[in-house]
This record gives structure tokens, C-alpha cells and sequence, in this order.
């Protein structure tokens, strides 16, 4: 959600993803590996939000409303679980930047600039997503009030997992064009990122 600029990022209002490619073994394809969705915390404290993140993402795109394309065996990860000798078909990095945690933090004017982004190289949009957390937060702030600490990490968790959305359909098509409608539109309210309906943010 936003513009793309003829350098080499691609800003968008919403998320934070990678698409890096495993070398395979000698008697395996890259192509019978799962893919795998790996979550990069920048605070430490970010942390505890990832069950509510996975969950999210799990219920986003289960929903039959929506036609993201996502894999069916994709495997979702928090980097602190990777180990020597991982292997994945294709890793999406979701790097998260900041803290995730909205339960803690004061409000303070939002100031301008993307809730999450791509970039592109030459080109080429790479598989990288990124989200500033504290701004997300902050954006959510007038939705979350009144929330109790469960419904505000369900209500982050759930737009996290909508602005990775916005960022995967980017990268997988190759294309910074926006709709006017759904999740693929260049700019989405608070309400657009937490409300929970089967058609709310869909494409």
C-alpha cells in the first residue's frame, strides 16, 4: 500500500516479507520441499506475539472468501526454530521491526511514512518483506481501544498476517499495481486490518 518509487524500493502501507531458494541435495528438487514462511523479531519482546501471528495467518488464509496464493504444505516459523541442515523449497523472511507487542506501549502521534514494504532490485521485486511493528501499533490505536490484552494481540497478530498478504501478492506477481477493492488496494484503514469477517480485506 503506497507508490512505487523508480529506485529500488517498493513502499506499501501494509508488510514485511523474503523468497530465498534452498540449494537441493543431489537426489532431491528444490520443488518437493516445503516452502516456509520464517518470522524475524527484532525486540526480543516481540516474541510472545508469535503463537497469536501464527494463528492469523493460519485462519487468513483457510478463509474460503480469499485466493491468496499460498501453498498448501507451507510451513510457518519462527527463525529462533531453524537449525543446521533446514531445508525449504522456498523461505519467505517476515521481518518485523520493533515491538509487536501493543499491551505495553503508550500512544504517541503517528508521524508519515509505510507500515510495512518491499524493495525492488533492478527491477526485480525481491522476496523480502518488512513491518514496523510500533507504527502498526500505533495505527491500530483508535481500533484497539477498549480491547483487553488478548483482543489487542489477536488484533495486531490479524493485521500483520493482512499486510504479509498485501507484500506476498506483490512479490508473487512480480507487479507493485494495486485494485480498488480488497487487500490488494494501496491503502487499508485499521478496520480493514482486524475486523473479523470472511470478506473483510479479501481479494
Amino acid at each position: 500500500m503506497g507508490v512505487v518509487r523508480k529506485v529500488n524500493w517498493l513502499p506499501c502501507l501494509v508488510i514485511a516479507f523474503a523468497l530465498a531458494f534452498s540449494a537441493p541435495a543431489e537426489d532431491v528438487s528444490a520443488h518437493s520441499l516445503s516452502p516456509a514462511v520464517v518470522f524475524y523479531f527484532d525486540d526480543p519482546a516481540s516474541t510472545a506475539v508469535w503463537p497469536a501471528i501464527a494463528d492469523a495467518f493460519r485462519r487468513e488464509t483457510a478463509d474460503e472468501s480469499r485466493e491468496y496464493p499460498l501453498p498448501a504444505d507451507l510451513q510457518l516459523l519462527p527463525a529462533t526454530a531453524l537449525h543446521p541442515g533446514s531445508e525449504f523449497g522456498q523461505v519467505v523472511q517476515v521481518h518485523l521491526r520493533g515491538r509487536c507487542d501493543v499491551a505495553e506501549q503508550a500512544y504517541r502521534p503517528l508521524g508519515h511514512g509505510p507500515l510495512g514494504w518491499v524493495i525492488r532490485v533492478s527491477g526485480e521485486i525481491q522476496p523480502y518483506v518488512y513491518v514496523d511493528c510500533e507504527r502498526l501499533v500505533q495505527f491500530l490505536n483508535p481500533r484497539t481501544l477498549g480491547m483487553d490484552d488478548a483482543q489487542r494481540t489477536d488484533a495486531v497478530a490479524t493485521a500483520i498476517a493482512r499486510i504479509t498478504m498485501h507484500e506476498w501478492l506483490h512479490i508473487t506477481l512480480q507487479s507493485d499495481v494495486h485494485t480498488s477493492h480488497g487487500i490488494r488496494r494501496a491503502e487499508l484503514t485499521a478496520n480493514d486490518l482486524v475486523t473479523a469477517s470472511s470478506g473483510a480485506g479479501g481479494n
